[in-house]
Protein backbone atom coordinates (compact mmCIF):
# COMPACT_ATOMS: atom_id res chain seq x y z
CA UNK A 1 0.00 0.00 0.00
CA UNK A 2 1.52 3.28 -1.03
CA UNK A 3 -0.51 5.40 1.17
CA UNK A 4 0.96 7.75 2.71
CA UNK A 5 -1.00 9.99 5.57
CA UNK A 6 1.08 12.63 5.93
CA UNK A 7 0.66 14.00 2.39
CA UNK A 8 -3.32 14.20 2.64
CA UNK A 9 -5.46 16.61 3.77
CA UNK A 10 -7.15 15.32 7.07
CA UNK A 11 -10.66 16.99 6.94
CA UNK A 12 -10.82 19.59 9.90
CA UNK A 13 -14.55 18.49 10.85
CA UNK A 14 -14.99 18.19 14.76
CA UNK A 15 -18.29 17.08 16.94
CA UNK A 16 -20.04 20.48 16.97
CA UNK A 17 -17.84 21.95 13.38
CA UNK A 18 -18.92 19.18 10.77
CA UNK A 19 -21.01 19.16 7.13
CA UNK A 20 -23.28 16.72 7.92
CA UNK A 21 -26.42 16.05 10.21
CA UNK A 22 -27.80 12.19 10.17
CA UNK A 23 -31.03 11.69 10.64
CA UNK A 24 -33.12 8.19 10.66
CA UNK A 25 -36.32 9.11 10.16
CA UNK A 26 -38.12 5.67 10.61
CA UNK A 27 -36.37 1.92 11.34
CA UNK A 28 -38.93 0.23 8.46
CA UNK A 29 -37.57 -1.20 5.23
CA UNK A 30 -38.61 -2.97 2.89
CA UNK A 31 -35.54 -5.36 2.35
CA UNK A 32 -33.48 -7.58 5.25
CA UNK A 33 -29.45 -7.19 3.82
CA UNK A 34 -27.51 -9.26 5.77
CA UNK A 35 -24.96 -7.41 8.26
CA UNK A 36 -27.54 -4.49 8.20
CA UNK A 37 -26.02 -2.15 10.86
CA UNK A 38 -29.34 -1.19 11.71
CA UNK A 39 -30.32 -4.62 12.69
CA UNK A 40 -33.22 -4.71 10.27
CA UNK A 41 -32.05 -8.05 9.30
CA UNK A 42 -32.78 -9.30 12.63
CA UNK A 43 -36.14 -11.63 13.30
CA UNK A 44 -36.73 -9.47 16.26
CA UNK A 45 -36.51 -6.37 14.57
CA UNK A 46 -39.52 -4.16 14.68
CA UNK A 47 -39.98 -0.84 12.63
CA UNK A 48 -41.06 2.26 13.52
CA UNK A 49 -41.50 5.71 11.78
CA UNK A 50 -40.52 8.95 13.75
CA UNK A 51 -43.40 12.10 14.18
CA UNK A 52 -42.78 15.03 11.88
CA UNK A 53 -42.49 16.46 15.25
CA UNK A 54 -40.02 14.89 16.46
CA UNK A 55 -38.07 14.95 13.22
CA UNK A 56 -38.04 18.94 12.75
CA UNK A 57 -37.08 19.22 16.77
CA UNK A 58 -33.85 16.81 15.85
CA UNK A 59 -32.91 18.50 12.92
CA UNK A 60 -32.64 21.90 14.66
CA UNK A 61 -31.03 20.56 17.77
CA UNK A 62 -28.39 18.76 15.15
CA UNK A 63 -28.21 22.50 13.50
CA UNK A 64 -27.49 23.61 16.52
CA UNK A 65 -25.24 21.29 17.72
CA UNK A 66 -23.30 20.45 14.30
CA UNK A 67 -23.48 23.56 12.07
CA UNK A 68 -24.25 21.64 9.11
CA UNK A 69 -23.80 22.35 5.28
CA UNK A 70 -26.05 18.95 4.49
CA UNK A 71 -28.69 16.53 6.54
CA UNK A 72 -28.25 13.02 5.43
CA UNK A 73 -31.95 11.68 5.64
CA UNK A 74 -31.53 8.19 6.48
CA UNK A 75 -33.62 4.87 7.67
CA UNK A 76 -34.75 2.08 7.37
CA UNK A 77 -36.24 2.66 4.23
CA UNK A 78 -36.46 6.57 4.06
CA UNK A 79 -38.86 6.64 0.88
CA UNK A 80 -41.56 4.51 3.38
CA UNK A 81 -42.03 7.54 6.07
CA UNK A 82 -45.16 9.09 4.76
CA UNK A 83 -43.64 12.64 5.62
CA UNK A 84 -40.53 12.74 3.89
CA UNK A 85 -41.32 15.54 1.00
CA UNK A 86 -42.36 17.80 4.39
CA UNK A 87 -39.23 17.08 6.07
CA UNK A 88 -37.04 17.33 2.49
CA UNK A 89 -38.67 20.95 2.18
CA UNK A 90 -38.00 21.81 6.39
CA UNK A 91 -34.25 20.82 5.59
CA UNK A 92 -34.26 22.53 2.67
CA UNK A 93 -36.04 26.02 4.25
CA UNK A 94 -33.37 25.66 6.97
CA UNK A 95 -31.21 26.41 4.31
CA UNK A 96 -29.03 23.16 4.29
CA UNK A 97 -28.53 21.01 1.86
CA UNK A 98 -31.44 17.38 2.07
CA UNK A 99 -29.75 14.33 0.99
CA UNK A 100 -31.81 10.77 0.67
CA UNK A 101 -30.50 7.79 1.17
CA UNK A 102 -32.34 4.82 0.10
CA UNK A 103 -31.67 1.52 -1.65
CA UNK A 104 -33.70 2.51 -4.40
CA UNK A 105 -36.66 0.22 -4.98
CA UNK A 106 -39.37 3.16 -4.50
CA UNK A 107 -37.58 5.83 -6.30
CA UNK A 108 -38.96 6.24 -10.13
CA UNK A 109 -39.67 9.68 -11.58
CA UNK A 110 -43.08 10.29 -10.01
CA UNK A 111 -41.40 10.27 -6.80
CA UNK A 112 -38.23 11.82 -7.75
CA UNK A 113 -39.85 14.71 -9.53
CA UNK A 114 -41.54 15.72 -6.10
CA UNK A 115 -38.86 15.38 -4.04
CA UNK A 116 -36.39 17.85 -6.35
CA UNK A 117 -39.59 20.12 -6.26
CA UNK A 118 -39.48 20.05 -2.28
CA UNK A 119 -35.48 20.73 -2.60
CA UNK A 120 -33.67 17.49 -2.40
CA UNK A 121 -29.82 18.29 -3.75
CA UNK A 122 -28.61 14.28 -4.03
CA UNK A 123 -29.88 10.77 -3.84
CA UNK A 124 -27.18 7.98 -2.37
CA UNK A 125 -28.70 4.72 -3.41
CA UNK A 126 -27.15 1.53 -2.43
CA UNK A 127 -26.62 -1.40 -4.86
CA UNK A 128 -24.44 -4.37 -4.54
CA UNK A 129 -24.39 -7.87 -4.49
CA UNK A 130 -24.58 -8.07 -0.45
CA UNK A 131 -28.52 -6.57 -0.95
CA UNK A 132 -30.58 -9.67 0.00
CA UNK A 133 -32.10 -9.25 -3.79
CA UNK A 134 -29.28 -9.12 -5.66
CA UNK A 135 -27.74 -12.26 -3.93
CA UNK A 136 -25.64 -14.56 -6.51
CA UNK A 137 -24.91 -11.79 -9.28
CA UNK A 138 -21.51 -10.19 -10.10
CA UNK A 139 -21.36 -6.80 -9.77
CA UNK A 140 -20.77 -6.03 -13.30
CA UNK A 141 -24.30 -7.89 -13.24
CA UNK A 142 -25.98 -4.76 -11.71
CA UNK A 143 -24.43 -2.46 -14.42
CA UNK A 144 -27.38 -1.90 -16.07
CA UNK A 145 -29.45 -1.43 -12.61
CA UNK A 146 -27.33 1.63 -12.35
CA UNK A 147 -27.41 2.85 -15.16
CA UNK A 148 -31.23 3.18 -14.60
CA UNK A 149 -30.41 5.19 -11.92
CA UNK A 150 -27.72 7.94 -13.20
CA UNK A 151 -30.24 8.46 -15.74
CA UNK A 152 -33.22 8.63 -13.72
CA UNK A 153 -30.99 11.34 -11.38
CA UNK A 154 -29.55 13.14 -14.65
CA UNK A 155 -33.19 13.58 -15.83
CA UNK A 156 -34.23 15.27 -12.54
CA UNK A 157 -30.92 17.01 -11.73
CA UNK A 158 -30.03 15.69 -8.68
CA UNK A 159 -26.59 14.51 -7.77
CA UNK A 160 -26.17 11.16 -7.52
CA UNK A 161 -23.99 8.55 -5.02
CA UNK A 162 -24.01 5.30 -5.35
CA UNK A 163 -23.17 3.17 -2.14
CA UNK A 164 -21.84 -0.31 -2.11
CA UNK A 165 -20.90 -2.07 0.78
CA UNK A 166 -17.91 -4.53 0.32
CA UNK A 167 -16.96 -8.04 1.74
CA UNK A 168 -14.40 -10.62 0.50
CA UNK A 169 -16.82 -12.04 -1.93
CA UNK A 170 -16.76 -8.75 -4.28
CA UNK A 171 -13.40 -6.85 -3.21
CA UNK A 172 -12.09 -7.95 -6.29
CA UNK A 173 -14.97 -6.82 -8.31
CA UNK A 174 -14.87 -3.30 -7.26
CA UNK A 175 -12.02 -2.19 -9.70
CA UNK A 176 -14.58 -2.85 -13.03
CA UNK A 177 -17.49 -0.44 -10.64
CA UNK A 178 -15.14 2.37 -11.02
CA UNK A 179 -14.16 1.47 -14.36
CA UNK A 180 -18.46 1.74 -15.16
CA UNK A 181 -18.48 4.87 -12.73
CA UNK A 182 -15.49 6.29 -14.95
CA UNK A 183 -17.54 6.21 -18.28
CA UNK A 184 -21.05 7.53 -16.67
CA UNK A 185 -18.90 10.28 -14.37
CA UNK A 186 -20.95 12.82 -16.10
CA UNK A 187 -24.18 11.30 -13.95
CA UNK A 188 -22.60 9.92 -11.06
CA UNK A 189 -20.67 12.34 -8.30
CA UNK A 190 -19.87 9.98 -6.39
CA UNK A 191 -19.41 6.28 -5.36
CA UNK A 192 -18.90 5.73 -1.75
CA UNK A 193 -17.41 2.26 -1.07
CA UNK A 194 -18.71 1.13 2.52
CA UNK A 195 -16.57 -2.20 4.43
CA UNK A 196 -18.89 -4.10 5.41
CA UNK A 197 -19.53 -4.01 9.52
CA UNK A 198 -20.48 -6.36 11.73
CA UNK A 199 -22.98 -6.03 15.04
CA UNK A 200 -22.60 -7.56 18.22
CA UNK A 201 -25.97 -7.90 19.99
CA UNK A 202 -25.85 -11.09 21.14
CA UNK A 203 -23.47 -13.69 22.53
CA UNK A 204 -23.45 -15.47 19.50
CA UNK A 205 -22.78 -12.86 17.20
CA UNK A 206 -18.86 -13.13 15.53
CA UNK A 207 -16.96 -9.83 17.03
CA UNK A 208 -16.10 -8.95 13.02
CA UNK A 209 -18.01 -9.78 10.37
CA UNK A 210 -17.23 -12.95 8.14
CA UNK A 211 -15.27 -12.20 4.59
CA UNK A 212 -14.57 -8.99 6.88
CA UNK A 213 -12.27 -6.83 4.19
CA UNK A 214 -9.74 -3.88 6.06
CA UNK A 215 -9.39 -0.63 3.58
CA UNK A 216 -5.21 -1.48 3.31
CA UNK A 217 -6.78 -4.70 1.40
CA UNK A 218 -9.58 -2.52 -0.48
CA UNK A 219 -7.06 0.62 -1.40
CA UNK A 220 -3.93 -1.99 -3.01
CA UNK A 221 -6.92 -3.78 -4.89
CA UNK A 222 -7.75 -0.51 -6.66
CA UNK A 223 -4.03 0.49 -6.80
CA UNK A 224 -3.72 -2.63 -8.78
CA UNK A 225 -6.23 -1.48 -11.20
CA UNK A 226 -5.46 2.28 -11.42
CA UNK A 227 -1.88 3.13 -10.81
CA UNK A 228 -2.44 6.93 -10.86
CA UNK A 229 -4.60 6.48 -8.15
CA UNK A 230 -4.20 9.13 -5.40
CA UNK A 231 -6.39 9.56 -2.41
CA UNK A 232 -6.37 13.53 -0.86
CA UNK A 233 -8.58 13.64 2.04
CA UNK A 234 -8.87 11.07 5.45
CA UNK A 235 -10.48 10.82 8.72
CA UNK A 236 -8.97 9.30 11.44
CA UNK A 237 -9.87 7.18 14.25
CA UNK A 238 -10.39 8.29 17.79
CA UNK A 239 -8.50 5.11 19.24
CA UNK A 240 -5.31 5.03 16.39
CA UNK A 241 -3.30 7.77 15.49
CA UNK A 242 -2.39 5.64 12.29
CA UNK A 243 -5.55 4.17 10.64
CA UNK A 244 -7.95 5.95 8.22
CA UNK A 245 -11.59 5.49 8.64
CA UNK A 246 -12.61 7.58 5.78
CA UNK A 247 -10.56 7.76 2.84
CA UNK A 248 -11.65 9.96 -0.15
CA UNK A 249 -9.99 10.71 -3.75
CA UNK A 250 -11.37 13.39 -6.79
CA UNK A 251 -10.56 12.39 -10.48
CA UNK A 252 -11.55 14.80 -13.17
CA UNK A 253 -13.48 12.84 -16.04
CA UNK A 254 -14.26 14.23 -19.63
CA UNK A 255 -15.72 12.10 -22.18
CA UNK A 256 -15.24 9.25 -20.25
CA UNK A 257 -11.38 9.39 -19.83
CA UNK A 258 -10.03 10.08 -16.83
CA UNK A 259 -7.85 13.14 -16.65
CA UNK A 260 -6.29 13.06 -13.13
CA UNK A 261 -6.58 13.01 -9.98
CA UNK A 262 -7.23 16.29 -7.66
CA UNK A 263 -4.39 16.51 -4.63
CA UNK A 264 -4.40 17.43 -1.02
CA UNK A 265 -4.05 21.07 -1.43
CA UNK A 266 -7.05 21.32 -3.57
CA UNK A 267 -9.13 19.99 -1.41
CA UNK A 268 -8.00 22.06 1.61
CA UNK A 269 -8.46 24.76 -0.62
CA UNK A 270 -12.19 24.07 -1.25
CA UNK A 271 -13.23 23.43 2.55
CA UNK A 272 -11.15 26.22 3.64
CA UNK A 273 -12.88 28.66 1.16
CA UNK A 274 -16.41 27.52 2.25
CA UNK A 275 -15.89 27.67 5.97
CA UNK A 276 -14.34 31.22 4.85
CA UNK A 277 -16.91 32.05 2.81
CA UNK A 278 -20.11 30.41 4.37
CA UNK A 279 -18.94 29.54 8.41
CA UNK A 280 -19.49 25.64 6.85
CA UNK A 281 -17.19 22.61 5.32
CA UNK A 282 -18.67 21.50 2.50
CA UNK A 283 -20.31 17.74 1.85
CA UNK A 284 -22.18 17.10 -1.24
CA UNK A 285 -22.35 19.91 -4.04
CA UNK A 286 -25.24 20.37 -6.36
CA UNK A 287 -24.62 18.76 -10.20
CA UNK A 288 -23.96 21.92 -11.68
CA UNK A 289 -20.77 22.66 -9.28
CA UNK A 290 -19.27 19.69 -10.31
CA UNK A 291 -18.77 20.37 -13.95
CA UNK A 292 -15.67 22.23 -15.23
CA UNK A 293 -15.40 23.79 -18.74
CA UNK A 294 -11.54 23.35 -20.40
CA UNK A 295 -11.02 27.22 -19.51
CA UNK A 296 -11.77 27.11 -15.79
CA UNK A 297 -9.70 23.83 -15.38
CA UNK A 298 -6.95 26.32 -17.33
CA UNK A 299 -7.41 29.04 -14.85
CA UNK A 300 -7.60 26.96 -11.87
CA UNK A 301 -4.15 25.27 -12.96
CA UNK A 302 -2.59 28.16 -12.72
CA UNK A 303 -3.04 27.68 -8.72
CA UNK A 304 -3.32 24.23 -8.51
CA UNK A 305 -0.45 21.85 -9.89
CA UNK A 306 -2.63 18.68 -9.80
CA UNK A 307 -4.44 20.39 -12.54
CA UNK A 308 -1.63 21.06 -14.74
CA UNK A 309 -1.30 17.47 -16.19
CA UNK A 310 -5.10 17.56 -16.13
CA UNK A 311 -5.54 20.11 -18.14
CA UNK A 312 -2.44 18.70 -20.60
CA UNK A 313 -4.26 15.42 -20.92
CA UNK A 314 -7.46 17.32 -22.07
CA UNK A 315 -5.81 19.73 -24.49
CA UNK A 316 -4.18 16.21 -26.04
CA UNK A 317 -7.81 15.56 -26.91
CA UNK A 318 -9.22 17.61 -29.27
CA UNK A 319 -12.68 15.60 -29.34
CA UNK A 320 -12.92 17.13 -26.04
CA UNK A 321 -12.12 20.28 -25.99
CA UNK A 322 -15.97 21.79 -26.21
CA UNK A 323 -17.57 19.63 -23.78
CA UNK A 324 -17.31 19.19 -19.91
CA UNK A 325 -15.06 17.39 -17.72
CA UNK A 326 -16.72 16.14 -13.94
CA UNK A 327 -15.43 15.81 -10.89
CA UNK A 328 -16.27 12.03 -9.37
CA UNK A 329 -15.43 11.33 -5.72
CA UNK A 330 -14.51 7.86 -4.44
CA UNK A 331 -15.07 7.73 -0.73
CA UNK A 332 -14.02 4.79 1.88
CA UNK A 333 -15.57 4.76 5.00
CA UNK A 334 -13.74 1.61 7.27
CA UNK A 335 -16.55 0.46 9.79
CA UNK A 336 -15.61 0.28 13.67
CA UNK A 337 -13.44 -2.92 14.63
CA UNK A 338 -11.81 -3.41 18.09
CA UNK A 339 -8.58 -1.57 19.58
CA UNK A 340 -7.57 -2.84 22.90
CA UNK A 341 -11.15 -4.29 23.37
CA UNK A 342 -13.13 -1.26 22.19
CA UNK A 343 -14.62 0.26 18.91
CA UNK A 344 -12.66 3.01 17.03
CA UNK A 345 -14.61 4.83 15.74
CA UNK A 346 -13.99 7.84 13.39
CA UNK A 347 -12.76 11.28 14.87
CA UNK A 348 -14.84 14.01 14.56
CA UNK A 349 -17.54 11.32 12.93
CA UNK A 350 -19.68 12.61 10.24
CA UNK A 351 -22.78 10.37 10.26
CA UNK A 352 -23.05 11.00 14.43
CA UNK A 353 -27.02 11.11 15.09
CA UNK A 354 -28.68 12.27 18.07
CA UNK A 355 -29.63 9.63 21.10
CA UNK A 356 -30.98 10.60 23.67
CA UNK A 357 -29.83 14.19 23.93
CA UNK A 358 -26.33 12.71 23.19
CA UNK A 359 -24.58 12.56 19.68
CA UNK A 360 -23.12 9.13 18.98
CA UNK A 361 -22.39 7.49 16.41
CA UNK A 362 -25.10 6.16 13.87
CA UNK A 363 -23.07 2.83 12.97
CA UNK A 364 -22.78 2.09 16.97
CA UNK A 365 -26.25 3.23 17.65
CA UNK A 366 -27.58 -0.13 17.75
CA UNK A 367 -25.02 -1.57 20.23
CA UNK A 368 -25.38 1.71 22.21
CA UNK A 369 -29.11 0.85 22.73
CA UNK A 370 -28.35 -2.84 23.44
CA UNK A 371 -25.61 -2.38 25.77
CA UNK A 372 -25.64 1.64 26.81
CA UNK A 373 -21.86 2.28 24.80
CA UNK A 374 -20.45 0.30 21.63
CA UNK A 375 -19.76 -3.01 22.30
CA UNK A 376 -16.12 -3.96 24.50
CA UNK A 377 -14.51 -6.98 24.16
CA UNK A 378 -13.85 -8.50 27.92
Amino acid sequence: MRLDLSKTYRLPVSKNDNFNAWIEITTHCNIRCPGCYRGCDRPEHRGLHKTLHEIRQEILELQRLRNPSMVSISGGEALLHPDLEAIVSFVKGLGLAPVLFTNGLLLDDRRLARLRATGLVAVVVRVDTLQEQHQGKTESDLSAHRETLAALAARHDVFLVLTSCIDRSNLDQIPSLLRWGRVNAHQVGQHLLILKRGLVLEPSDPLEPEGMVFVTELVETLEREDADLRFSTWLGSDRSAQDAKWLQAMRLVAGGVELGWTDSRFMEAVQSLSHWFTGRYVGLKPRKEQRLSLPTAILISVVFRCFRGMVAKWLANPSLWFGRAHLQAITIVAPPHFVDGRRDLCDGCPDAILHQGALVPSCALAEIERYGHPYEIG
